[in-house]
């Protein structure tokens, strides 16, 4: 996890409707090891339709379970997602989360994949369930190391 930390800037794409283009922003991120090394933190600023945007996360590996696992809250929600999944040896991850969605008021699961092109660029993806309950890309962040 060491070489993920640093600085990055962040390129930001959304979609609220998926037949729609998706609406661009920018943020950055500033990532720092945590607990001896065993937690990797981010702190994200930016924004999100044109409102500040701030958020907080925190990834490591299981011992016990065998797998690694992320924690996600910002300023736009008042609860917090967590999520489990499997990484490679390159640390390219697929995770499974839930979180509880103020519009639908109650529980959803997405999907998130983050794939490393270097250790200077991270490629993010979440999805989530659509309108018609089949899975629809709800955003996608590029990470550049600055």
């Amino acid at each position: 996890m060491a070489e993920h930390v640093g600085t990055f800037d962040v390129a930001i794409k959304s979609w609220m409707d998926p037949s729609a283009p998706p609406m661009e922003s920018n943020g950055v991120a500033i990532r720092t090891l945590h607990m001896g090394g065993r937690v990797l933190h981010e702190e994200f600023q930016g924004d999100m339709m044109g409102t500040p945007f701030t958020g907080l996360s925190r990834s490591g590996y299981d011992n016990v379970s065998g797998k690694w696992w992320s924690t996600w809250t910002d300023s736009m929600s008042t609860g917090i997602m967590l999520s489990e999944g499997e990484c490679d040896e390159n640390f390219n991850c697929t995770y499974i989360g839930t979180y509880n969605d103020p519009i639908k008021e109650g529980p959803v699961t997405n999907r998130y994949v983050a794939k490393w092109k270097s250790s200077d660029e991270q490629y993010f993806a979440m999805y989530g369930p659509g309108r018609d309950g089949d899975e629809v890309k709800m955003m996608e962040m590029i990470y550049t190391r600055r």
